[in-house]
């Protein structure tokens, strides 16, 4: 069976990166006025945001798709926490049906359950991010998502932040990029 590999993923969004470094290089030595080199600069933040969000989402189902035993093991659990509160149909699920462990999910089948509105898996932190590599991922492939330093995890936080800020432009979303510069190494004030 062909399996997904989390180092294409890798080399997928380092190429889009690249690419979109590239166009806003050559486009900001094209843009004189400081207006338009402030929105260049505004896409290009919010473009390598959604990037690093599908880039996450790939990532994560990829190494789901080397080993899915922990993601087989999370809908067992949650299915038996569904059935916790209703006794009527934990029995009936007990004595009729049966939780079938499988050894391998393809990708699609990964996406209906760990996506099952097919928004992609997005995250509002690194927190979230590492939570779900806990629940969904086999120790060795979680250990690419728990084993950042915090200056890694700092970044990652004002990589959302920022996306999120950009894609919203509310009051939150201001304050969330302001919370994610507190007290970073060379930063000071607010944006």
């Amino acid at each position: 069976m062909r399996k997904i590999s989390p180092r294409n993923v890798l080399w997928d969004f380092q190429d889009q990166l690249e690419d979109q470094t590239d166009y806003y290089d050559s486009s900001w030595t094209k843009l004189k006025s400081g207006q338009h080199r402030k929105i260049a600069t505004e896409n290009f933040v919010l473009s390598v945001g959604v990037m690093f969000e599908g880039f996450i989402n790939d990532l994560i189902l990829a190494y789901a798709n080397r080993d899915c035993s922990r993601v087989m093991e999370h809908l067992e659990n949650s299915v038996n926490a569904s059935f916790a509160n209703d006794s009527k149909a934990g029995r009936a699920f007990a004595k009729f049906c049966e939780f079938k462990r499988r050894k391998h999910l393809n990708k699609l089948e990964l996406k209906e359950v760990l996506d099952p509105n097919g928004r992609n898996v997005s995250f509002p932190n690194y927190s979230a991010i590492e939570t779900q590599a806990r629940q969904w991922l086999v120790p060795l492939h979680c250990g690419a998502f728990v084993a950042l330093s915090a200056r890694d995890r700092a970044v990652v936080d004002a990589t959302i932040a920022a996306r999120n800020n950009m894609a919203h432009r509310s009051k939150s979303s201001l304050d969330k990029v302001n919370l994610a510069f507190v007290n970073r190494p060379g930063f000071t004030g607010d944006l």
